[in-house]
This record gives structure tokens, C-alpha cells and sequence, in this order.
């Protein structure tokens, strides 16, 4: 065997060796996905609380206003929506990952028919829609970064308007409106409006 063999053979040698640990290497950005659904599905809309210890880290952090620190507060909050709308289903509509994070685009629904905070049932349908960000560290959640915006049935706040200013003024900008792939332009902008009841919520 030649120099020239034994030097090509080596070289082989070396770059199946590289391939063969890289295929090993763990896929975070899959496992971080399925742990993203996991939590929105298992947990969020199934009320697994048992399943939190095993996909939340021992030092998980909200930092968001309201939040704190430990598993506890996930646990309490799966409780307390799913006392308020025992039909709670969770739709999620757009997911992807990195090594680190996971992003979830999700709506949730239910009829709440039992208190949710200091609001009493109404046993109307609500709908909560938003996009929650999960920092994950070794196969675990250790922080949320969230926004979501709270809202009830639309034709029914509508029903609570008292008083409407007359103060009606147009943006200068155009907006959009339209579903399916189809969009018209639109003109953005109302009076100012007084809604007896309306419940918003949600996290910077």
C-alpha cells in the first residue's frame, strides 16, 4: 500500500468518524419543538399538572408582571383556567424552534362557567389567542417570554357600547382586512367608545 492509499484511506477514515458524531449529536431543535407542544397540549389545554415537574426546570422564572419564580405558578394557573372553562380547547397554529427557544402561535377556547381571578362565570365563550416564547435549557422550560391579548365574544361587547364619543377621526395610514389569502384596503380608525364590560389581559 502507497503513501498516496494510506493518506486517502486516513482522510476517509477521519471524515466518517466526523459524520458518525454529528449524526449522534442530540437534535435540540426538534426535541425543543415536541417540548413546546407538550406543554401547550399535555398541560395547557389537557390540565396534566403532574406533567409540569418533568417539563418545567427546578428554577423556572416569570418575570413578566404578575409572575415569580418556581414550578407552583404553572400549576396554579393550569388549575385555575381549567375550574373557569372546564371545555378549554388550544388550537396551535404556527410552532418552530432554535437550539434554545421555542415559539408557539396558539388560540385557546372555552365557555367560562366557573370564576376566573375576581371575575365571576358569565358562561360566555372567550378566546384567547397569542404567541408565547419558551427559553429551554437541558430539555427543560426555564423561562416564558409572552404576549397575549384576552378578549370575549366580539358581536357581544359590541352590545355593551354606552356612550360613543365624537371625537370619529381616520389614520392617515391604510390598513388591511380580509381572510384566505384575500385582502382589501381598509381605512383604520373609530370614536372613542365606552364598553360597560370587557375583559383584557395580557403580559409585555
Amino acid at each position: 500500500m502507497n503513501r498516496t492509499t494510506t493518506v486517502t484511506i486516513s482522510a476517509c477514515l477521519l471524515l466518517g468518524a466526523a459524520a458518525l458524531s454529528h449524526s449522534k449529536a442530540p437534535d435540540h431543535v426538534a426535541s425543543n419543538l415536541a417540548l413546546g407542544r407538550r406543554v401547550f397540549v399535555e398541560v395547557y389545554e389537557e390540565g396534566k399538572i403532574n406533567l409540569v415537574d418533568q417539563l418545567y426546570a427546578d428554577d423556572f422564572v416569570d418575570d413578566s408582571p404578575g409572575g415569580g419564580n418556581g414550578r407552583g405558578l404553572i400549576k396554579e394557573a393550569v388549575a385555575a383556567f381549567h375550574k373557569a372553562c372546564p371545555d378549554l380547547k388550544i388550537e396551535i397554529e404556527d410552532a418552530f424552534a432554535t437550539e434554545t427557544k421555542v415559539v408557539i402561535r396558539y388560540t385557546g377556547r372555552g365557555t367560562q362557567t366557573g370564576p376566573l381571578g375576581e371575575i365571576p362565570p358569565t358562561g360566555k365563550a372567550i378566546a384567547v389567542r397569542g404567541i408565547t416564547v419558551f427559553l429551554i435549557e437541558n430539555g427543560k422550560v426555564t423561562q416564558p417570554v409572552k404576549g397575549a391579548t384576552l378578549i370575549g365574544n366580539g358581536p357581544d361587547a359590541l352590545t355593551r357600547v354606552s356612550m360613543i364619543g365624537n371625537d370619529l377621526a381616520l389614520d392617515s395610514g391604510i390598513g388591511t382586512c380580509g381572510k384566505d389569502g384575500q385582502s382589501v384596503p381598509v381605512g383604520v380608525g373609530q370614536p372613542t367608545l365606552r364598553i360597560d364590560a370587557l375583559t383584557v389581559g395580557g403580559t409585555a
